[in-house]
């Protein structure tokens, strides 16, 4: 084939995708459709800012294409054979020796003549910016991903930061609440002390524990509904204490407030669980019975009700002596209702004291 020398327009044509670099591996230009796909590489670009990437897997390669641009332009001291055009490759040769592949910038045919002394400019041929384009979309790529990485770090440090804030929020929100959680249990505790605090007050002696008149009434009445419906007994002992207030008035009070409480606990030693004793003030104390067969069950539990308050308290340093004075009634044959069977034994109990105390009666009909 005829020897060619390609003019611009032809170089266009025939390698549109070429790019011509000088010595200094400057891009001189590129060819038109190379430039409508990479519109942003600028002439006077250097060919390592452009394309060059440090990835082990492509550097070697693109070194050694720059390797051989530079290699060409070393041969100015040697005769090039010639520069042919054969079918889509033009071959740059010396001798039978393929030195490189490539096309010609610009040059008349006198230039070309002299090509290894006056090539100042050369064009890497179509098959050489392939390869420049994938490293220069790869290297882009990459920007991008370095971009998208810095745009996502940012993001997670401003999640990071968000979250936190919001654990900041939410560990001060788990203080509150715990902190609301435990006044509510203080709260609740205190509201549950204070009900108990009203339910003892309510239905229980202060000084002694022991039922007050109110849930002596309520015990009694829930008893006597029992007994009704079973025609049971029951039997009630009103106990009033003898020598109490000289005792009181001798030794104060606190000293008789004492003795009360021992005569209470004595009495719940002696009865049975399922008995009621209660306090109605002063020295004056009720025993219901509710399981009893008549007036002799009844005296028994009361002899030893009477035995155990008689013995001595020791009271302090104080040695005191005091007996009870016991009066009894029976359901249903001295009352059919509480308050009826109290008031008959507390008369039983003044009749025991009128006998000289130290004694117990029981309710008898005038």
């Amino acid at each position: 084939m005829t020897d060619l020398c390609l003019g611009t327009n032809e170089l266009d044509i025939v390698f549109p995708f070429h790019i011509v670099i000088d010595r200094a591996m400057r891009i001189v230009r590129t060819g038109t459709a190379l430039r409508r796909l990479l519109p942003d590489i600028a002439e006077n670009e250097f060919l390592d800012r452009v394309f060059s990437i440090e990835l082990p897997a492509v550097t070697v390669e693109f070194y050694d294409v720059r390797a051989h641009c530079r290699h060409l332009f070393k041969l100015h001291s040697r005769d090039l054979d010639k520069l042919t055009l054969k079918g889509q490759m033009l071959y740059l040769t010396q001798g039978d020796v393929i030195v490189f592949l490539g096309s010609p910038w610009t040059a008349s045919n006198a230039d070309m003549i002299a090509l290894g002394l006056t090539l100042k400019d050369f064009a890497i041929h179509d098959s050489v910016p392939d390869f420049l384009l994938q490293m220069y979309s790869l290297k882009h790529s990459l920007g991008d991903a370095l971009k998208l990485t810095e745009r996502l770090a940012t993001v997670n440090r401003g999640l990071e930061h968000r979250v936190a804030e919001r654990t900041v929020e939410v560990v001060a929100a788990n203080e509150a609440l715990q902190e609301t959680n435990r006044r509510l249990e203080r709260e609740i505790t205190e509201r549950k002390i204070a009900e108990e605090s009203v339910r003892q007050l309510a239905h229980f002696d202060p000084l002694t524990g022991l039922a007050n008149r109110t849930l002596l009434r309520d015990r009694l009445n829930h008893a006597l509904a029992a007994h009704r419906r079973d025609r049971r007994r029951l039997a009630l002992m009103f106990i009033d204490l003898d020598r109490f207030k000289p005792i009181n008035d001798t030794y104060g009070h606190h000293i008789g407030d004492a003795l009360l409480e021992a005569v209470a606990t004595r009495l719940l030693e002696v009865v049975r669980e399922s008995d009621t004793v209660a306090r109605l003030g002063g020295d004056e104390f009720v025993v219901v019975l509710p399981e009893v067969n008549g007036s002799e069950d009844a005296g028994k539990v009361v002899e030893k009700i009477a035995s155990g308050l008689a013995k001595p308290y020791l009271i302090d340093t104080c040695q005191l002596e005091t007996t009870p004075s016991i009066g009894i009634s029976l359901y249903p044959e001295d009352g059919d209702d509480g308050d009826t069977l109290i008031r008959n034994a507390d008369s039983a109990m003044y009749a025991a004291k009128s006998c000289g105390r130290n004694q117990f009666r029981f309710f008898v009909r005038a």
